[in-house]
C-alpha cells in the first residue's frame, strides 16, 4: 500500500470512529490515527523528495569532527582534524572527497595516508 493510500485510509478511520465510546484502557481509534496523519504526510514528503532525486543522505552533520589529509605535493602528508560546516560538507560531496581525502574517523584517514604513503 502506498503512502498517500495509508494516509487516506486513516483519515478515513479517524473520522468513522470519532464518536465511539471506548472503554478505559483501549487505543483511541480516531486519537491514533489523528497522530499518524502528519508523520505519514512527512513521510510522503521524503518519498518525493527521494523519487525526484532531491535527497540526499550526507556522510555527517554539522557539527562532527572530520579528518582530513593534505595533498599538496610540496608539504608532507599530515591528518587535519576539523568541524565539518555545510559548505564544507556540500562541496566535499561534489568533489567526491569522502573516504579519499576527507574522513569520519582519524583511524580511517590514518589508514588512508598509510596507503598514500606507501604508494610514493
Amino acid at each position: 500500500m502506498d503512502t498517500d493510500t495509508i494516509i487516506r485510509q486513516l483519515e478515513y478511520e479517524a473520522d468513522k470512529h470519532k464518536n465511539d465510546r471506548l472503554f478505559t484502557g483501549q487505543t483511541n481509534i480516531t486519537a491514533l490515527c489523528r497522530d499518524l496523519i502528519p508523520k505519514m504526510k512527512e513521510l510522503k514528503r521524503y518519498e518525493d523528495l527521494e523519487q525526484d532525486g532531491r535527497l540526499l543522505e550526507l556522510p555527517c552533520k554539522v557539527g562532527d569532527t572530520v579528518y582530513t589529509i593534505n595533498t599538496l605535493p610540496s608539504s608532507k602528508k599530515l591528518i587535519g582534524e576539523l568541524e565539518a560546516d555545510a559548505f564544507f560538507i556540500a562541496l566535499c560531496m561534489m568533489e567526491k572527497r569522502f573516504d579519499k581525502t576527507v574522513f569520519l574517523t582519524k583511524e580511517a584517514a590514518g589508514a588512508a595516508l598509510k596507503e598514500m604513503e606507501g604508494r610514493a
